[in-house]
């Protein structure tokens, strides 16, 4: 595997490495190395919650008291550490660290920068994957401002800017909690702008499909600082439901989003991936493409090309239409 490295954080040696295999676990950390499991215990940083473990390996005594994210290879923990970074860590078994220590060298040096190139090589399908195994993290919930249990009411709106909307009424997502990269919403079930037909048990599809499109927007500008002038255009949304998502019960959205705002670069493809979830339990998920315009005026320049385009497609078709028409009439002749 190629693993892009700059100016890599201090590391370990082989040496001390193999010292740290013989004696226990190693915890492996992004401008750490390799450290052993005794002399890092201890002195854990704030915010850990999550700990990556190998398919084929277990969690050391100890380390079950963390949300487990199991993974298949280095690339994977390297998305995660770019994905959640300092939230979590790699936890490698007394057995592992003997049988493959050495081969897990290549992560000792990683930096920042080298992360969030690796992450930025990963597609929507793969990332939507990787979010999929990591739990909801409902300790980190109940000490934000989000709804959790079913007695608790919502933070509030969400300012309608952040999901290109101007009627308040409009925004079905509450204030946000920002973990890492990601962006965490509790679903608003009303909207002035859609009018069903009938009563439902459950959420209605077509609400749960417009609130994860404005999560999509909005962690777009929440973590990936694109500026309020900013607009995008939708080009693909792939949907997948799981479960009935009740009423009257919280809803959390969990949204990440690959862009990443960069000056004197006015049009960017990204994507966002939303989850639903209700009850801890996952209940839709969505990968959503556009293209990411910085300014506004960007898009408008990039429309009034787009219908030049569409005008004569039309005029191309309206005489086709013509000529079949024409035709038709000779023959009736």
């Amino acid at each position: 595997m190629s693993i892009r490295v700059s100016e890599p954080f201090p590391s370990v040696s082989a040496r001390s490495s193999m010292t740290c295999t013989e004696s226990g676990s190693m915890i492996i950390r992004p401008g750490m190395g390799a450290v052993c499991e005794e002399r890092l215990r201890n002195s854990l940083p704030d915010g850990l919650r999550y700990v990556l473990v190998f398919d084929d390996d277990s969690l050391p005594d100890g380390w079950d008291s963390f949300m487990k994210v199991n993974v298949s290879s280095q690339q994977e923990v390297i998305f995660y550490y770019a994905l959640l970074g300092d939230s979590c860590q790699l936890v490698v078994s007394p057995r592992y660290a003997r049988q493959r220590g050495r081969k897990l060298e290549p992560l000792y040096g990683l930096n920042r920068a080298a992360l969030r190139l690796q992450l930025e090589t990963c597609d929507s399908d793969t990332l939507a994957g990787l979010l999929a195994r990591i739990p909801l993290d409902l300790e980190g919930a109940i000490s934000s401002s989000l709804a959790v249990y079913d007695d608790d009411l919502p933070a509030g709106h969400l300012d309608p800017k952040l999901v290109h909307k101007k009627d308040p009424r409009n925004v079905l997502l509450s204030l946000p909690w920002i973990e890492g990269r990601m962006a965490y919403f509790n679903l608003l079930d009303s909207t002035g702008e859609f009018r069903f037909d009938h009563d439902s048990d459950h959420l209605q599809g077509m609400l749960v499909l417009e609130a994860m499109r404005q999560a999509g927007i909005a962690v777009t500008h929440l973590t990936g600082r694109l500026p309020e002038s900013g607009t995008m255009a939708l080009r693909r949304y792939c949907t997948d439901f799981v479960s009935y998502i009740e009423k009257n019960a919280p809803v959390i959205i969990r949204a990440y989003s690959s862009y990443a705002h960069a000056e004197g670069v006015d049009e960017q493809e990204s994507y966002a991936v939303c989850q639903v979830f209700q009850w801890g339990k996952l209940c839709a998920q969505a990968r959503l493409n556009a293209v990411v315009f910085s300014d506004i005026e960007k898009y408008v320049d990039k429309r009034i090309r787009t219908e030049r385009v569409l005008s004569r497609g039309r005029r191309q078709y309206l005489a086709k239409l013509d000529g079949i028409k024409s035709q038709g009439g000779e023959e009736n002749g």
